[in-house]
């Protein structure tokens, strides 16, 4: 028979047994604050099949090791309607892991409505453990299999219910009617009200335009005032039925008001309009192999640059037969020659390395300025050296040595060397590794001058500033239900609603836009956790048109202090 934990109890006290959603209720309930009655299935129950179910993901998936979860004798739970009265009629059961005090775990696991009886209850249990079980994506730790305690509680139908914010001066109050669940799985705005504080007093105003009436309100808040002083968590789920209010959960959100907006995007830059194509280039082409052979001749194409760009991305989806070292070592030559002579005889002040270098750090408008007296490289020689370098990128991807095409930008002369000479005995994991960490790099060096010229010359769309921070990169829509887990560096993620399925997509994100949800939802917790800027509420109608076919690149700058999205397409 299987041991559970009441609330009462000193172990239940403890994250490391019971998990940290199910440790603060406990300590809450032993406060005096109005939480439902509940017992805990313990983290050790678990421990082991866990473990055993994921060490088969990396050979047979993470569908494999849930079944052989959900199969499993375990747990045998002792007749809870007899021992613990107050489970006699439906049933929550959720997930309390240890992990899960930590925002990036927020809505990762499963809970189950309705459940009744032991042999449900059973079941539930065993669905909430193989929740636990999730891809395993390189830098995403998401994947790493923990222990996992489950809640159980009786479930209660609220008239409403949401979330509650402690800020240092205000209280945001997030409420929608009936149960909160499709809010917090962002497919429900909600409706949002931030209440003034004063010295840990809420002012309510007669004209607070609210959801809730004058009453609710303050229950709402002084719950939230009391859960901080009491259990130090500055954010909680609550619901409310026939006039009681209860605490469904609390945690730390970390209080991190929003800046106001006292000064420009750009912060006085001057951003020529002609940056927005050296954006594209410089873009498409971060790294190393870019920077140095590519991306120099590039710019000289002033209105070539989005035909150049097309073709560049066409070249990549046709392999070339692998070309020998002292071929690939003579065309680079050819092309640093090239460059060299193309800038030398152009008459510039700077090096084209040094002119990089201003555009990532320097004075944008004189970099920007010299770029105009650039002569222009002959097209039909630079169509040629990215129908060729296009090609080798397509070959390393089809051989398994570059996790995505764009990789091969970052590489440098020597890593492709090592590639071209290694006659089929090459070390493919290694190669991967290194090109994506290059890449990812290369891309946030070049961020801060793409997040300014698109925020300076984009379509800017005012959303609701949810998650602090600014960043940039290409737009990347999830329509649905993601297809693949696998997070592109630095994009920026765009979806109607924020769904926690969304969650493996953060990882190495710039930012996150959406159309709908609100602050409460679990996805929103997870990017401030990762520190994604993000903005909701932007218009669907015209993100959409701006996004187009996806067939083209479109770069976008999200502030998430302010609320502004900026979308510049080619």
């Amino acid at each position: 028979m299987t041991e559970v934990l009441s609330f009462e109890g000193e172990q239940s006290l403890d994250p490391f047994v019971v998990g940290a959603k199910a440790s603060r209720l406990s300590e809450a309930f032993q406060k005096g604050l109005p939480v439902l009655p509940g017992v805990v299935v313990p983290v050790s129950l678990s421990a082991e099949l866990l473990k055993s179910a994921a060490a088969c993901i990396p050979e047979e998936g993470v569908h494999a090791a849930r079944f052989k979860v959900m199969e499993s004798e375990l747990p045998c739970l002792p007749d809870l309607e007899v021992s613990y009265p107050f489970l006699s009629g439906d049933l929550v059961v959720r997930s309390s892991s240890p992990l899960e005090d930590a925002g990036e775990y927020s809505g990762a696991f499963t809970s189950y409505l309705g459940v009744r009886g032991n042999e449900e209850t059973n079941t539930a249990t065993r669905g909430v453990w193989a929740s636990s079980l999730l891809e395993q994506e390189e830098g995403n730790p998401l994947g790493e299999p923990a222990g996992m305690a489950v809640l159980i509680q009786p479930e209660i139908h609220p008239i409403f219910s949401g979330t509650a914010q402690v800020y240092e001066t205000t209280i945001t109050v997030v409420a929608v009617e009936g149960s909160s669940a499709a809010l917090m799985a962002g497919w429900a705005s909600g409706q949002t009200t931030r209440l003034a504080r004063d010295a840990g007093q809420v002012t309510i105003s007669p004209s607070v335009d609210s959801l809730l009436d004058a009453e609710t309100l303050t229950l709402v808040a002084d719950l939230a005032l009391e859960v901080l002083d009491k259990v130090n968590a500055d954010l909680i789920e609550w619901a409310v039925v026939d006039g009681r209010i209860y605490l469904l959960q609390a945690k730390t959100a970390g209080n991190n008001e929003h800046a106001e907006a006292a000064t420009g995007d750009n912060d006085g830059l001057v951003i020529p309009e002609a940056a927005c194509g050296v954006a594209e280039i410089v873009y498409t082409l971060a790294g190393d192999l870019g920077d140095q052979l590519l991306t120099p001749l590039m710019l000289s194409q002033r209105a070539s640059r989005s035909s150049l760009l097309a073709l560049c991305r066409r070249s990549t989806e046709t392999t070339l037969s692998q070309p020998s070292l002292a071929a690939w070592q003579e065309l680079r030559e050819q092309a640093d020659l090239a460059s060299q002579d193309l800038w030398s005889r152009s008459g510039l002040t700077m090096t084209s390395q040094d002119l990089l270098k201003e555009l990532r750090g320097g004075s944008i408008d004189v970099a920007v300025e010299q770029l105009e007296h650039l002569d222009q490289y002959p097209l039909e020689a630079l169509e040629g050296l990215a129908r060729t370098l296009g090609g080798i990128a397509a070959t390393m991807f089809h051989q398994g040595a570059l996790a995505r095409i764009e990789d091969f930008w970052a590489l440098s002369s020597a890593d492709l060397e090592a590639f071209l000479g290694s006659k089929g005995d090459f070390d493919n994991p290694s190669c991967l590794a290194k090109a994506q960490d290059q890449r990812r790099h290369s891309l946030m060096r070049w961020e801060p001058f793409v997040y300014s010229t698109v925020m300076a010359h984009g379509r800017k769309l005012q959303g609701e500033a949810i998650s602090p921070g600014v960043g940039a990169g290409a737009v990347r829509y999830v329509e649905g239900l993601p297809a693949s887990a696998t997070p592109f560096p630095r994009m920026i993620l765009v979806a109607p609603n924020p769904i926690p399925q969304l969650a493996p997509l953060l990882w190495g994100a710039a930012g996150l836009v959406t159309f709908g949800g609100s602050e409460a939802a679990h996805l929103v917790e997870v990017a401030r956790s990762v520190g994604v800027p993000t903005v909701i509420g932007c218009d669907e109608e015209i993100m959409r048109a701006l996004i187009g076919d996806g067939s083209g690149l479109v770069l976008a700058a999200v502030n998430g202090d302010r609320g502004v999205v900026s979308v510049h397409t080619s």
